[in-house]
């Protein structure tokens, strides 16, 4: 196994998780070192050609990066369990994600839910700024509504991992769609399903924003991705939502907010429809929250 590792700062570590999330099978980390005052980002790989050649392309976007990092070999039982510590369960109002390593040895509180997870799988923690908006939003609806949850539907456009949809799934959602136009993430999410039984009827489908939100219609859309997507889509975003429902949008950074919030305020009243808004900030990041 072949380690890259570089220190980073905070903010470099906001953007390249941010950046992280929008792939399949990725093969890096950020690794919180010294009570969380100092960040490691690290890469894991097979071959070492194929890791430098990785690095090229991430310092492409990330230029302030070095030309060559710190490169490292180990055993690949030593990464498999050095892998796992960085990796914590974590709750909300009740609500659990565990890794499953953990499943065993994790208590969850009698009448609280949980959400197996797996990031040797990419499939993400879920601790991400980003990720961890849209997931209170959703935690949000479920005390909302209540019981009548199972008669409720929800969309995930650009679902990648699936855990904000399973994680809908768990809480009691009785319809849940999620879509990417990644095969691989797809395959992923449907992997991770068998994980974490639900009587919710969940499906994930391969498709892009316009082919996953024609003609359909959800009590909860949530979108967790870049600023401008959510502003070309706009008007199919706010069509999907049925009356009396949420719009939850993510992935903006803080000062890009307003924008968003202003192209969307323009297409509610091109579709002379009423709403609410609302949103909360996390790290350098901002959510949108509309109610219909």
């Amino acid at each position: 196994m072949i380690i890259l590792q570089h220190k980073v700062s905070a903010e470099q570590a906001n953007l390249l998780e941010d950046y992280f999330c929008n792939w399949i099978l990725s093969p890096w980390t950020l690794e919180k070192l010294n009570d969380d005052k100092d960040i490691q980002l690290c890469g894991y790989f097979d071959e070492q050609d194929k890791a430098l050649e990785t690095w090229k392309t991430l310092k492409y976007s990330f230029k302030e990066l070095p030309d060559k990092p710190n490169v490292y070999e180990i055993e690949d039982k030593i990464w498999k369990e050095s892998y796992k510590k960085h990796f914590l369960p974590w709750s909300s109002r009740g609500f659990h994600w565990v890794p499953v390593w953990e499943k065993e040895k994790y208590n969850i509180p009698e009448g609280e839910s949980h959400l197996l997870i797996d990031p040797g799988m990419a499939f993400g923690t879920g601790k991400d700024a980003t990720t961890r908006l849209c997931l209170e939003r959703i935690l949000s609806c479920r005390d909302k509504w209540g019981k009548d949850l199972i008669n409720k539907k929800l969309i995930d456009a650009g679902s990648g991992s699936g855990i904000l949809s399973l994680s809908a799934g768990v809480m009691g959602f009785g319809d849940i769609v999620g879509f990417d136009n990644d095969k691989e993430a797809v395959n992923v999410s449907n992997y991770n399903i068998k994980l974490n039984p639900a009587e919710s009827k969940i499906e994930f489908k391969k498709a892009d924003i316009y082919e996953g939100l024609t003609n359909q219609t959800a009590d909860v859309v949530v979108a967790n991705i870049q600023s401008d997507t959510l502003k070309n889509f706009a008007e199919l975003f706010i069509k999907s939502v049925k009356p009396n429902g949420f719009l939850i949008l993510s992935g903006i950074l803080k000062e890009e907010a307003d924008a968003v919030l202003k192209k969307y305020a323009k297409e509610f009243r091109n579709q002379n429809r009423k709403f609410e808004s609302d949103s909360i900030e996390m790290d350098m990041w901002a959510d949108l929250c509309f109610t219909m």
